[in-house]
């Protein structure tokens, strides 16, 4: 196992998604451990409720990867919402 995978009871390897919230859209990357395929797709951000493009994106990106609902998926979150608003100033 690599030291950046996480070891499951049952054996099966990790769903991962990164998520990056931007001022415009909101871009999600999707893989399971030890695959070569990442999935990706980009919602369009939708504040003030960026929750909404967090769903839409999330369904989108999940579902190429038959995941089930109660499947664990480790989610790398990151933003650059706050970074472009003061570069911006």
């Amino acid at each position: 196992m690599a030291p950046y995978e996480i070891e499951r009871s049952d054996g099966a390897r990790m769903l991962r998604v990164g998520v990056d919230i931007g001022g415009a859209f909101t871009d999600f990357a999707a893989w399971r451990e030890g695959d070569r395929g990442v999935f990706t797709t980009e919602a369009p951000s939708t504040p003030p409720c960026l929750a909404d493009a967090l769903k839409a994106g999330f369904e989108e990106v999940l579902s190429p990867m038959h995941s089930a609902p109660e499947e664990p998926v480790y989610v790398m979150h990151g933003t650059t919402v706050s970074t472009n608003s003061i570069i911006e100033r």
